[in-house]
């Protein structure tokens, strides 16, 4: 779940659930790391199942970015960047190695 809190640690707002669909963070703690794209939206990394989603600025689910098929198996502790052009940057703890992906549109069936 994200939580935002003002600089006063005051409560302000928060979105995200718990689930292993794709929209959700599956495991406890998680997301565990957030980078946020020049028009607002967040890309989120978890643990346990390494996957890199998008998430709009109310935490509607966007898009994945990288699948856990995409990582070595033990991957975890994916730490994230966006650059000046959008592209997201993923540090890959197994192969050591900064890996570089970019959005594509994940359509999903009803």
């Amino acid at each position: 779940m994200i939580e935002n809190y003002s600089i006063w640690g005051k409560f302000r707002s928060s979105w995200g659930k718990a689930g292993w669909n794709l929209e959700g963070f599956c495991g406890c703690c998680n997301p565990t790391h957030l980078a946020v794209m020049s028009d607002g939206r967040f890309v989120t990394s978890e643990k346990g199942l390494p996957r890199v989603k998008i998430y709009d600025q109310t935490g509607t689910f966007q898009s994945i970015v990288a699948e856990p098929k995409q990582f070595d198996e033990g991957t975890k502790g994916l730490d994230l960047a966006v650059d000046s052009e959008n592209r997201i940057l993923v540090l890959d703890p197994v192969r050591h190695a900064v890996r570089v992906f970019q959005e594509h549109i994940l359509k999903i069936k009803n």
